[in-house]
C-alpha cells in the first residue's frame, strides 16, 4: 500500500457532469501534489459517475445509487479517505493553483514539518510567534525556526505597537 496522502479531497456528485472537467482539472493543476481525490456519487442519473470513472481513473470512487444528500455523501467519502486532512469540495467549484499549497501549511503545530516543507519548496518561513512568547517545540524556543521571527507578550501589539523582529542567524 502506498503512503497515505496529506489531504483527501472529497467531491460529492449529484448530476454534476458539466462541471467535472473544470473541478478535477483544477485539482490536477495544483502545485502541491500530496493529495487523493475521493469521488462520491450521490445517486446521479446523468452519467457523471461513469464519465468520471473513465476520465479520472486515479480517483477513489464511492457509489451510492440513491440520493441521500450532501452530508451522507461526504460521510461516505470520509470513510474511504486516507488523508490526514479532509477537504470537502463541491463539484461545481474549482481551485486556484496554490490552494492546496496554502492548505498544506496546516502543520503549524509541527514546526519541523513546516521548516522541511519550506526548504523543499524554496519558501521563506517567517515565524509569527507573537502569542507564543516563551513556548518551546521539541526542546527549542519557538520563534527561532524560521528565517525571520516575531515576539511580543500580547498578540495585538504587533498590529498596534510593533514587535520585535529578528532573524534566526
Amino acid at each position: 500500500m502506498t503512503k497515505a496522502p496529506l489531504i483527501s479531497i472529497i467531491i460529492t456528485n449529484f448530476n454534476a457532469k458539466r462541471w467535472l472537467d473544470k473541478c478535477i482539472g483544477s485539482i490536477r493543476d495544483q502545485k502541491f501534489k500530496d493529495y487523493e481525490i475521493v469521488f462520491v456519487n450521490d445517486g446521479s442519473t446523468d452519467g457523471s459517475f461513469e464519465y468520471a470513472q473513465k476520465k479520472f481513473p486515479d480517483c477513489v470512487f464511492v457509489n451510492s445509487i440513491t440520493n441521500a444528500g450532501f452530508a451522507r455523501a461526504n460521510n461516505l467519502g470520509a470513510m474511504s479517505a486516507r488523508g490526514e486532512y479532509l477537504f470537502i469540495l463541491n463539484a461545481d467549484t474549482y481551485l486556484e493553483k496554490d490552494t492546496l499549497l496554502k492548505l498544506s501549511l496546516i502543520h503549524i503545530f509541527e514546526v519541523d514539518k513546516v521548516v522541511e516543507f519550506c526548504k523543499a519548496h524554496d519558501l521563506f518561513f517567517i515565524e509569527d510567534n507573537c502569542d507564543g512568547l516563551g513556548s518551546e517545540y521539541d526542546g527549542k524556543r519557538t520563534g527561532g525556526f524560521g528565517i525571520l521571527g516575531t515576539q511580543s507578550f500580547y498578540p495585538p501589539h504587533h498590529m498596534t505597537m510593533g514587535c520585535l523582529l529578528y532573524t534566526s542567524r
